[in-house]
């Protein structure tokens, strides 16, 4: 992967700014690669194929940004949080989980604002997805931080992700109960499984904090 190719797959949050910076970049890139002669005809249509590409995907992850479960461009938005996960550190998944489980449920009052209740379950089974990987992201980062901590390595980004984590889990439980009065009967089951989920999450989550501490109170 050279230089630019990294840049494009770091830098795929576009805004006006960064548009502009990557144009210039791959028209730099361009007019650099035109005086080879071994820049071919098939390279060329191949280069201007990518822009255009990058300039429509561009425009369309900036309107998916606001999209929620249901509309037409919310698996745009989904693609571009995997994509950010794939090439996030490990040290870095919490903190990335945490923020897309804050954005379900930023999702789902927006369902309930709108009343559109016919996508309010698809919104609580989003939710409890979100939380389900967080809990799966758990054992490896606690095993991270425990080796850290052996070989004598900085690891508290680690740890303070984690205790980002279990105190946000309190708002979160605070936002939906505020929910709880205006959802559908029949969803408010839904709403009692993601606050269970959530609890489970921070549970798990103080004791990985608990368990990693006990070396530090021993010494």
């Amino acid at each position: 992967m050279d230089d630019l190719e990294e840049k494009l797959l770091q830098r795929f949050k576009p805004d006006p700014t960064w548009r502009a910076n990557l144009r210039a970049t791959l028209v730099s890139k361009y007019s650099q690669e035109t005086s080879s002669p071994k820049f071919g005809l098939w390279w060329r249509a191949s280069f201007a194929t990518l822009l255009t590409i990058v300039f429509l995907t561009a425009g369309t992850v900036t309107l998916a940004e606001n999209s929620v479960p249901g509309d037409f461009l919310y698996p745009t938005k989904r693609g571009v949080e995997n994509l950010r996960v794939t090439f996030a550190s490990s040290e870095d998944k919490i903190s990335l989980h945490q923020e897309f489980t804050e954005r379900r449920i930023d999702e789902l009052k927006k369902l309930v604002d709108q009343e559109r209740y016919q996508q309010i379950n698809q919104a609580m089974g989003e939710i409890v997805n979100s939380i389900s990987t967080l809990n799966q992201d758990l054992p490896e980062v606690s095993s991270q931080l425990e080796a850290s901590q052996e070989d004598g390595n900085n690891s508290q980004q680690i740890k303070e992700s984690l205790e980002e984590l279990v105190s946000s889990v309190d708002e979160n439980q605070k936002e939906l109960s505020d929910l709880e009065q205006s959802l559908p009967e029949d969803s408010r089951d839904d709403l009692q499984e993601v606050q269970e989920s959530l609890e489970d999450l921070q549970a798990k989550a103080t004791e990985s904090l608990e368990t990693l501490s006990e070396p530090e109170e021993n010494e």
